[in-house]
Order: C-alpha cells, then structure tokens, then sequence
C-alpha cells in the first residue's frame, strides 16, 4: 500500500506520542508522583538552583509602542520593502518563524510555507522567539553575545559606532538586523521597484496594493562598513512618510526630526516587543510565587527530571532558563 507523506507523517507523529507517553509512565513509577513530598521535593530544587519568578517587564510609554508597533510590522525598514521584523517574529508562529534557518530579503510567504528568493540563500541563523527578552536579567543578545550590556555601555558589532541613547539590549539588538544584506537591507543588483502604498499596516504582512512605484533601493548602495549612513537612510525614508512623522512627534515630543537617529526607532520596537512579548503569569511562574496546584503532577515530575537526572538545567538554567 502506498501511503501520502502527510499521512506517514502523522503515523510517526503517533508514533512518537505513544513512545514518548510510555517513558513518562515509567519515569512517573520512578519518581513516584503520588508520594506525599513530591512538592517538597521540587521546592528543594528549586531553593538549590535560586529560582525566581521573572516579574514583571518595565513600563512603556504607550506612544512608544505604538510607534514601535508600527515599526514591527513594517516592510519599510528593509532595503528592498519586502521583509519586516515581523515576518520572522511573528506572534502566530510563537515569536519566531518555525524554520531551522530564517529566509531574509526576498523570500516569499510566511513560516514554513517561506521560500528563498532567486539566488538567495538561507540566512546561517536561527530567529529565536521574542518573548520576555525585555527582562531586565537580559544583557546580551544574539547567540554568540556580540550584544551586551555592561556596567557603562553596550558592546555591539559597530563599537564605537554605536549611538547612545538606546535604552536596553534590546533595543541595541534592533539596530542591526536592517544592516545586514542578507536578511533586510539586500544588495546592489536587487534595487528594484516594489509596490506599495504609505499607510502604516499592522494588521498585515503582504501589501500588494498598487499605490505607486517606491523608489530603488537607496539602502543598499551605502558600503557595509557605513553603519550611520544606513542608519541616518532609514531615518530619512521613515520621515519622509507623514504618519511616521506623527508617530515619532507623539512618542517623542521634545525631539525634532533632524535631532532623532534610528535609535529612537530602536528604542520604539524594543518597547513594543516589550510591551506585547512580555509574559510574568505561566504556570511555572505561578508555581514560584507559590500556587502549589499552578503544576500537573507530570509536570511536577519533570521539573524534578528537567532539575535532576536529566541535567536540563545545566544549560537551561537560572530565571530566564538558559546559561
């Protein structure tokens, strides 16, 4: 017989449920759910590894989210306009883009449906979810750290480049992503028109709406080593546009135009991402604070496994769960 791949893949999905049930039903006999100490025990480990809950983000200025929600959404801030910071952080595919490797500039569609541009490739990066990274216990971002916040400023790959001014490592994190050719700014040869009309859409990724013909891409012929150039080019695209304009006079009222880089954008989606992304109430939060009940008893038992024999926590380990 001859099956479909979506239907062996749902026989191996379970497949793999059924397996995996089994072994919790012999880790559960193991541990001993139903023993009276099982709280006593995790309340030990969790005493042991120093666990808190997170708590809860820093206020925002409501009209810095919205300028930075505007911002999040938009293609705007890429060089050819076909790519925002949402399309590989987007809140349906749990703040990331549910591929192993992101799809930059170019690309086509969202999450696993995305396909590479013509003679494009994959981005050699993973877009990790965004949630709770506007928690005052993260000071650096990106894989390997190259953003971090020290005692008395941040570390980033443009060092002394870096304008101050920026609030978090988030929002120094926000900066650069529009640097890079492969994943928003593009390259010399695209510079190409794209169509698309000047009202801020949040609601929607894919505008195709033939409003008029945007201008080429003026971002990619700046060199790679000019970071203020690109930077200063984005300020002035964005401000050119009169509901953008609006949007940075309301969330920063004391600035004008000519005075505000691309760290005031900066700061702006750092404080949506905060503001939208941010979650102090799960279960295990709740656990923490005390709410005994907050946990399944099979959570309970892997939460001894996650802080025991598995040896989870040794990497995934204090409040924010990683080393």
């Amino acid at each position: 017989m001859i099956r479909s791949r979506h239907t062996l893949n749902a026989l191996a999905v379970t497949a793999v449920t059924l397996v995996g049930a089994a072994i919790l039903v012999l880790i559960t006999l193991r541990i001993g759910p139903a023993a009276p100490d099982l709280d006593a025990r995790l309340q030990t480990a969790v005493a042991a590894h120093d666990l808190a809950p997170i708590g809860p983000a820093p206020a925002q200025d409501p009209a810095l989210i919205a300028l930075g929600e505007a911002l999040f959404f938009d293609k705007i801030l890429s060089g050819n306009r076909d790519i925002a910071c949402a399309t590989c952080h987007h809140p349906l595919l749990h703040g990331g883009d549910s591929l192993a490797l992101s799809i930059g500039t170019q690309g086509k569609g969202l999450g696993t449906s995305r396909q590479v541009g013509h003679g494009r490739a994959l981005i050699p990066r993973n877009a990790p979810e965004i949630f709770n990274r506007g928690s005052p216990l993260w000071k650096t971002m990106f894989w390997d750290g190259r953003v971090a916040e020290e005692a008395d400023y941040f570390g980033s790959p443009a060092s002394d480049l870096l304008p101050e001014g920026l609030h978090s490592a988030l929002a120094v994190q926000a900066m650069f992503p529009v640097t890079s050719r492969d994943e928003m700014r593009g390259h010399p040869e695209e510079m190409v028109s794209v169509k698309r009309d000047h009202q801020i859409r949040v609601s929607t990724l894919d505008i195709d709406d033939a409003a008029y013909d945007e201008p080429p891409n003026e971002l990619a012929a700046i060199a790679d080593d000019e970071l203020p150039a690109i930077w200063s080019a984005l300020m002035t695209r964005l401000l050119a546009i009169p509901d953008y304009e609006t949007l940075f006079q309301a969330a920063y009222p004391n600035m004008t135009a000519e005075d505000m880089g691309f760290e005031y954008a900066a700061n702006a989606i750092a404080a949506y991402e905060i503001a939208a992304f941010s979650f102090d109430d799960s279960p295990w939060d709740r656990y923490l604070t005390g709410d005994l009940d907050a946990l399944s008893v099979e959570a309970k038992v892997g939460a001894l496994l996650f802080y025991g024999e598995a040896g989870c926590s040794e990497c995934h380990s204090g409040i924010l769960l990683t080393d």
